[in-house]
């Protein structure tokens, strides 16, 4: 752990006795006469940068009957008016869930008080998962009953290459 602090940190590593002389937290504490930057390495520059970065790149699992997954669809309150990549999660496997066949019927009542729409359901519990796992292996899907469902998905969600410089 002190190898990491000293290669990677700002801060000389702080055991527990330097700690408690410690008068600021170390978030507060300036590195060469200048605020430390969480962001400064990811080229973040401007909010922007933020929606670009976060918002093609992150997926959000979200259980069956969480009400706040709506609001990953809701472009009113998105900035940028963006969607986010919420992903149906389930939550089969919990113990409150005794009958597990009405785990997809809790989602739709999401679509049934028009919390979201029937596009953002399917996004919800297909495109965003088929779109996630597609795009870490191409071959994910390969062989499976939704192979040619995920095809058409991916014809056209599919993003742009990296470019090498990336």
């Amino acid at each position: 752990m002190e190898e990491m602090f000293d290669r990677f940190g700002h801060l000389d590593y702080m055991t527990k006795e330097k700690w408690g002389a410690c008068q600021e937290l170390p978030q507060s504490q300036k590195i060469e006469d200048r605020p430390m930057n969480d962001f400064e390495a990811s080229g973040v520059e401007s909010r922007e940068d933020i929606r670009d970065q976060f918002v093609p790149n992150f997926y959000y699992g979200a259980e069956a009957d969480d009400k706040m997954t709506a609001l990953a669809f809701d472009e009113k309150i998105n900035h940028f008016g963006v969607n986010l990549k919420a992903v149906f999660s389930s939550d089969i496997g919990h113990w409150d869930v005794p009958d597990m066949s009405g785990v997809l019927q809790e989602a739709w009542e999401m679509v049934e008080k028009g919390t979201i729409n029937e596009d953002n359901f399917k996004d919800f519990v297909f495109t965003n998962t088929a779109e996630m796992h597609a795009q870490m292996d191409p071959d994910f899907y390969k062989g499976t009953v939704v192979e040619d469902a995920v095809a058409k998905v991916m014809a056209t969600h599919q993003r742009p290459a990296a470019s090498a410089a990336e």
